[in-house]
């Protein structure tokens, strides 16, 4: 996962599927450098996505329900309802809202409003791989199985035409 607020201050995440591991790079304009990661994470935690609102509001996604933020200064790792501890594959947000998706059979969708984060209710799930929060619309998280959620009047329900196939979006 990549993601930059200017080219003089761009994130990157991603990690070994063979050593579960993880890695977290940070790009000056100039350079790139390795970011240790909090409570030694990177030695057993791969990261999959990365998403920002500005330099002090930056969040970090990964195995096992890790969820990072960095404030301006460091990265510190935020507590999770601990019914998600699936992987979470993406990050993203608008406003004050903010979304994460993930799982392994049955989907895990997080999101929080400023406050902490609360796990969403989704009833028979897939695994979900991506999330996008539009500037003034509706978010949107897709999965497994052709899956498409939506957020209308407060909680998450399949998207009413849903796209004919049976293969995974991310």
């Amino acid at each position: 996962g990549v993601w930059g607020l200017t080219r003089d201050d761009v994130w990157a995440v991603g990690g070994s599927t063979a050593t579960n591991t993880g890695v977290l790079w940070h790009y000056n304009g100039t350079v790139w450098s390795d970011v240790p990661l909090p409570n030694n994470l990177g030695a057993s935690v791969i990261l999959y996505k990365v998403w920002g609102r500005a330099r002090n509001d930056v969040w970090a996604v990964g195995g096992n329900g890790t969820t990072l933020h960095f404030d301006g200064t460091a990265w510190s790792q935020v507590a999770i309802p601990t019914t998600a501890r699936g992987p979470l594959f993406t990050v993203h947000g608008s406003g004050a809202a903010r979304y994460a998706v993930g799982g392994n059979a049955s989907g895990i969708l997080l999101e929080a409003d400023g406050a902490g984060w609360r796990q969403a209710d989704l009833l028979d799930a897939p695994r979900l791989a991506g999330v996008f929060a539009p500037t003034g619309g509706a978010p949107l998280a897709v999965g497994n199985e052709g899956s498409v959620y939506t957020r209308r009047s407060g909680a998450w329900r399949l998207a009413s035409r849903p796209p004919q196939t049976d293969l995974d979006f991310h």
